[in-house]
């Protein structure tokens, strides 16, 4: 894996959603990686804000790669937000990583055929 990120997009949320001091450290470092970082003008909750960013991050991929449980959101924004919104909005292929169920990969396909 590159030490580099090519591109992130970033919610303008509150900084109080931290749990740590080290939580906050580790996700700036990681966004000083970034070689283009694009931060989204705030659009009202902290949750709108995620939710913003990760329909942004579907906006500019081919494919989406999601980890994730197969369970709802616990708040709007959370994964189960961004599979659906790539979906059943961009029509993306979706290849989902199931970390309950032995990291088996499976593959959603959303093309629309005319």
């Amino acid at each position: 894996m590159s030490s580099e990120l090519s591109n992130t997009s970033f919610p303008n949320f509150q900084h109080h959603i931290f749990v740590t001091k080290s939580s906050r450290h580790e996700y700036f470092s990681l966004l000083g990686l970034a070689s283009t970082v694009t931060v989204l003008p705030r659009v009202g909750s902290d949750e709108e804000c995620f939710f913003e960013a990760g329909k942004m991050v579907v906006s500019r991929s081919d494919v989406l790669v999601a980890i994730w449980n197969g369970k709802p959101a616990r708040g709007l924004g959370g994964t189960a937000d961004i599979v659906k919104f790539a979906h059943d909005e961009k029509h993306l292929d979706i290849k989902w990583i199931n970390p309950d169920v032995d990291g088996k990969i499976e593959t959603i396909s959303a093309r629309v055929f005319p």
